[in-house]
């Protein structure tokens, strides 16, 4: 009878169903690293299996010696920050870091030439760094559920820039933004992106359009 019961006790079941998840383990992430080609996943999205990484607290600065990587997914962390390294990324396309605990994003993130999209909401990011007005492929980014009151001129100058959010979390302190494109260029080459406040009533905000140079 002890040994049934003992055995029913090393067997937990899962409360979606199946055994219990294998904890997250270090090893597991060094793996990942090893393995890494031009995709990372470090993602802390919780299924039937559990965790597979350990929750990051700083991101282990190995990822940005992975030069070829072009796709980098951080999401649901617990980062405060992105150290300058990431600048060696330069093949980065993607970053998520969305769900951290991130306040700032790194000025050397304006030297990954090649980001296409940025995933940065819900964290607590106070001000956007003017590099990433360098980021000439950028096309999207996403800030929503942050903490912004300003946007940098700088992003003018993204020319395939097509969509800006930015969105504060309920009863937090932000600007709320929705930016999209608006022209394909005038007689001179120009375009407009046109950020538009979608403000209370009490918030009285201009809109800001950006004039990217021809």
């Amino acid at each position: 009878m002890g040994a049934t019961c003992s055995s029913r006790r090393s067997a937990q079941i899962h409360p979606l169903g199946g055994k219990a998840p294998k904890p997250a383990t270090k090893s597991a992430l060094t793996t990942a690293l090893r393995r890494a080609k031009t995709s990372l996943d470090l993602s802390q999205e919780e299924g039937t299996e559990g965790l597979v990484y350990p929750v990051l607290t700083a991101l282990p600065i190995e990822v940005c010696d992975l030069r070829g990587l072009e796709i980098l997914n951080l999401r649901r962390n617990q980062l405060t920050e992105l150290p300058s390294e990431i600048r060696f990324l330069s093949k980065l396309r993607e970053l998520d870091v969305s769900e951290n605990r991130l306040t700032l994003l790194p000025e050397t993130l304006g030297e990954c030439s090649k980001l296409e999209q940025i995933f940065a909401a819900e964290n607590a990011i106070v001000g956007i760094p003017t590099t990433l007005g360098r980021l000439e492929a950028l096309w999207r980014l996403i800030l929503f559920k942050n903490q912004l009151v300003l946007l940098p001129d700088e992003l003018g100058d993204c020319s395939r820039l097509r969509e800006v959010r930015s969105r504060p979390p309920r009863g937090g302190l932000g600007l709320p933004i929705e930016c999209k494109f608006t022209g394909s260029g005038g007689p001179a080459g120009e375009s407009d992106l046109t950020i538009e406040p979608r403000a209370s009533p009490s918030l009285r905000v201009s809109p800001l359009v950006i004039t990217r140079a021809a």
